[in-house]
């Protein structure tokens, strides 16, 4: 019979199978270029998802994605696409339709956690897992 481990300790063996290949992804607002891309891929599937057409947007609606600060990285731009996929009636989207569901930078600051960490000690998920664990 296995001997108990102790209450709170990462298993040494799971932690070496789970450190792997580290990959870094920088988070959306530093790829301005990948969120039209992102936007529509989102869009498709949720036409599809939901049966309706694609929502499509102008290119000042393009602008306004690219300029957004994204503090809730690709999810927060999915659900932006879920949601006027799911409830505009009109599918070619404007810079004012698409400034409903984006909150304002102001706004989402409020919510922010008061200490942002700097580049130097953020974990990655893998390390903050470790730590949980």
């Amino acid at each position: 019979m296995p001997k108990r481990r102790e209450v709170g300790r990462f298993r040494e063996d799971l932690y070496y199978r789970l450190n792997t290949i580290e990959i870094k992804v920088p988070p959306l607002r530093e790829r301005k270029e990948d969120i039209p891309l992102l936007f529509r891929k989102f869009a498709v599937d949720f036409a599809d998802k939901y049966k309706m057409p694609t929502i499509r947007r102008n290119e000042e609606a393009t602008a306004l994605l690219q300029s957004y600060y994204w503090y809730g990285n690709i999810r927060q731009l999915k659900n932006v696409a879920e949601q006027i996929s799911v409830i505009e009636s009109n599918h070619d989207i404007t810079p004012a339709v698409l400034q409903k569901y984006l909150p304002s930078n102001e706004s989402v600051k409020a919510i922010a956690p008061l200490h942002q960490p700097s580049a130097d000690s953020f974990m990655n998920e893998r390390e903050l897992l470790y730590k949980i664990l």
